[in-house]
């Protein structure tokens, strides 16, 4: 199987998509957040988590360019 595919599954679409959404309404909360310091932190490293997660495809697609 290659991992080098132009196109995406509808769920692999959707996941983006889900991880994006996640990942500006855990910003907005931690932006928003007036509570302690141990779960604002959990909040922006979940936020920059999901973040990561939308991006994966062009991240591999970096990762595997390096790599040649």
């Amino acid at each position: 199987m290659s991992t080098s595919r132009n196109s995406r599954s509808t769920g692999e679409m959707i996941s983006t998509f889900a991880f994006a959404g996640m990942a500006a309404k855990l910003t907005y909360n931690a932006l928003e957040w007036d509570g302690g310091l141990l779960a604002h932190t959990a909040l922006w490293l979940s936020a920059i988590a999901c973040f990561l997660g939308a991006l994966r495809f062009p991240l591999q697609a970096i990762k595997d360019r390096r790599r040649r």
